[in-house]
């Protein structure tokens, strides 16, 4: 807690500091401060669209939450900028599977 407290200190110097945001919503979601660390994803994906990091984790952690809308929406973000890297391509095909998934349970 106190590594989080640093960096709140950080960003409150310098709130576009994305590698502190990340560092921030791991340490709060390995803390199983979910929605800490979900508000801390979407203050980064504001910042950085184009990471794809963000968006897929940022999808699992609102999805376990039931916000399926908000979930798909991240995943197909996800997709667009990782489809095509062989890098991502077992997150590729995890993605796709839970968009499945969300897509039979109906929307939230």
């Amino acid at each position: 807690r106190a590594a989080i407290k640093a960096l709140q200190v950080a960003l409150g110097l310098n709130p576009r500091l994305t590698e502190a945001l990340q560092l921030e919503a791991e340490l709060n979601k390995g803390l199983g401060e979910i929605e800490q660390a979900i508000l801390s994803y979407q203050r980064l994906v504001e910042i950085d669209a184009q990471n794809p990091d963000a968006h897929y984790t940022l999808a699992a952690l609102l999805q376990a939450q039931g916000r399926h809308t908000e979930a798909r929406r991240h995943y197909q973000k996800f997709l667009l900028m990782a489809g095509q890297s062989e890098a991502y391509s077992g997150l590729v095909d995890l993605a796709q599977k839970q968009l499945e998934a969300m897509g039979q349970r109906g929307s939230r």
